[in-house]
């Protein structure tokens, strides 16, 4: 663990100043007065989605660095399957004890419990602890594929009808979800095929030719982008990527599709995690995602940072289950 001694040393110091301390970052927290003594013990930080892709990157860095701020082990543990919800209901179910918390997903949150049993009910049965970040979506094929546009892609979707092979992150996530929206709106046909293990595993059947495309987070693909490993067609946002200069925007292509919201980041718990020791996470959590390290993997993965404490991301979490219920009640998907 890096700096161990001094980490454990600070986070003691920091845990006696959180009678005088805000929650920071949004504002949305107050001193709890505590001198609480968490965290004793290692925590688990459950991850679920498979090694590699989006999520496992982001995890373990912030894993990394809550480390120093807590002067404990963070271990990261992956989870995945049923598009992260099982992971999800595991970290749900764990005991209120602040020891057991998990990295989330806004798809896994407030899409999947409107569109199947995850055995929670969505925003509402987490406790949010901060948030880390955002990212959007991109379709992306192999380098050296026969399309130039996106235009050409769908095209030929509209030619052959249930040919072209599309992988997505898993049944009904957020990136198939994402798939169904193209195909409602521009009346093509693909054929879905979802990877339980996330990102990565579609990336993976990407390079090795059993997909024609994938949909995922751009900080997913790239370094396979600058590795000229593959070529994303088009970005699903308003404005172009830094991260994939020279990639157009499905707007700007001149299709407008109702796009799923981009896929949040963000820390969250049980509910009943006792307040002090919610403080203490999320003012360590807020501390990693301010922080220069974290700053530059966010750049590196192509994802826009936004620090935010329990309130601000309970809100937003809130506002993405509200933008996917409209695409569920547009598309007539919704169980």
């Amino acid at each position: 663990m890096k700096h161990k001694a001094l980490a454990a040393a600070s986070a003691s110091i920091a845990l006696l100043a959180l009678a005088g301390c805000s929650a920071g970052g949004d504002g949305s927290g107050s001193a709890t007065g505590s001198t609480t003594s968490f965290p004793e013990r290692n925590i688990t930080l459950v991850i679920p989605y498979d090694a590699g892709g989006s999520f496992d990157p982001a995890g373990r860095a912030y894993a990394s660095l809550l480390e120093d701020e807590l002067g404990v082990s963070v271990i990261p543990e992956n989870r995945p399957g049923a598009a992260a919800t099982l992971g999800t209901k595991f970290v749900l179910d764990a005991e209120p004890d602040g020891y057991t918390i998990g990295l989330g997903s806004g798809s896994a949150a407030a899409f999947q419990p409107l569109v199947s049993d995850t055995g929670y009910d969505g925003v509402e049965d987490m406790q949010a602890i901060a948030k880390l970040g955002d990212s959007v979506q991109a379709i992306t094929v192999r380098a050296d594929a026969r399309w130039n546009s996106i235009k050409e892609f769908i095209d030929e979707a509209k030619a052959n009808p249930a040919v072209l092979k599309i992988g997505v992150a898993g049944l009904l996530s957020a990136t198939d979800l994402q798939v169904s929206a193209i195909e409602h709106t521009l009346g093509v046909e693909f054929v879905h095929v979802p990877h339980e293990g996330g990102s990565g595993e579609a990336l993976t059947s990407l390079l090795a030719g059993r997909v024609d495309a994938i949909v995922t987070t751009v900080n997913s693909v790239a370094p396979q982008f600058a590795a000229n490993e593959v070529r994303p067609l088009v970005v699903m946002s308003r404005d172009e990527v830094g991260i994939l200069p020279g990639v157009p925007t499905m707007i700007s292509e001149g299709y407008e599709i109702p796009g799923s919201p981009g896929q949040l980041y963000f820390i969250f718990g049980p509910l009943g995690i006792p307040e002090d020791v919610l403080k203490v996470l999320e003012e360590a959590s807020l501390k990693v995602v301010q922080s220069d390290e974290f700053k530059k993997f966010l750049d590196g993965a192509g994802m826009q940072g936004e620090p935010l404490g329990i309130e601000g991301t309970t809100e937003d979490l809130r506002a993405n289950q509200d933008a996917y219920a409209t695409l569920v009640e547009t598309l007539g998907i919704g169980k």
